[in-house]
């Protein structure tokens, strides 16, 4: 299975949406299934998933940015938010999120 490193605040925000049981199923999905998001446009290879939240269904979910870059490499935990607050990433989000993961993966060699 795959290594997940959640970034930043990453984890509380998603214990706070998902609620304990949600976010340990995300982390059992991501870990199972790393490429399962859709890759996001201009943003070197970032990814989004939605998920479902409890009572909610994934209309009313959540999204989840992350990054996957292969096997060896852990999996980046990088944004997660309601859907009701935001469907898409802005062009901005997407160069920070962007550049903070080059970063990252710069540290990692």
């Amino acid at each position: 299975m795959q290594t997940l490193v959640p970034i930043g605040t990453f984890e509380d925000r998603a214990r706070r949406l998902l609620g304990k049981s949600g976010f340990d199923d995300m982390l059992e999905f991501l870990a199972r299934r790393p490429k399962a998001g859709r890759v996001i446009q201009d943003t070197g290879g970032l990814r989004k998933v939605r998920m479902a939240r409890p009572g909610r269904g994934k209309s009313g979910g959540t999204r989840m940015i992350y990054y996957y870059h292969n096997e060896d490499k852990p999996i980046l935990l990088l944004l997660i938010y309601a859907k009701a607050a935001q469907e898409n990433l802005t062009d901005a989000q997407k160069a920070k999120l962007k550049k903070h993961v080059d970063a990252i993966i710069d540290d990692f060699g």
